[in-house]
């Protein structure tokens, strides 16, 4: 798939997507006094994505934005909008996923429905792992998937022109500030 040109967001790639992310001019100035904590942060991710590359589960294409509104339901299921697709591990699926259930449904974070949902998406791959196991591979790769996310506002605005940029432009520093935050389980 990565022949083919499908972006690469496995683990072993991202700590170098990253720094290069921060060392972007345009990215930096729109971090602002979040660019130093980003580049002290920048160990860290990288020990969370060597976790993850450790993973017993395969990498796989990953949808990058699978929520309810990117799914048609009729004579079976539909998922569309693979635009920002990627191979990465699957779990990272989670990050947008777990993010919009939380919102649309006024879950806070820790909710137990939320945990649900998770095991929900985890059972598939219970020939990888324990159910722990695999749920401690969860958070690594929602974290990792936020650089993920940034780079795929990147390519999207990449031909922006003013009015786009001035609307989604924050998209970028948006999610690379988000690894600063914590997530929604």
């Amino acid at each position: 798939m990565i022949a083919l040109g499908v972006p690469d967001m496995s683990a072993a790639v991202l700590p170098g997507h990253f720094a290069a992310l921060l060392d972007d001019p345009g990215v930096a100035a729109a971090l602002g006094e979040d660019l130093a904590r980003l580049r002290a942060h920048e160990p860290r991710y990288a020990a969370l994505c060597e976790q993850l590359a450790a993973s017993a589960v395969p990498l796989s294409v990953q949808h990058d934005d699978l929520h309810d509104d990117n799914v048609l339901v009729g004579d079976g299921y539909r998922f569309f909008d693979w635009g920002d697709a990627s191979v990465a591990h699957p779990f990272a699926v989670l990050l947008v996923a777990l993010r919009v259930a939380a919102e649309r449904y006024g879950l806070k974070p820790g909710d137990p429905v939320l945990a649900r949902l998770r095991d929900a998406y985890l059972e598939p791959w219970a020939g990888h792992g324990t159910r722990a196991e695999l749920a401690a591979e969860v958070e690594p790769a929602i974290q990792a998937a936020k650089v993920s996310r940034a780079l795929s506002w990147q390519r999207s605005l990449a031909d922006g022109d003013e009015q786009e940029l001035a609307k989604w432009g924050q998209a970028v520093p948006g999610w690379l500030a988000e690894l600063l935050a914590p997530n929604v389980l």
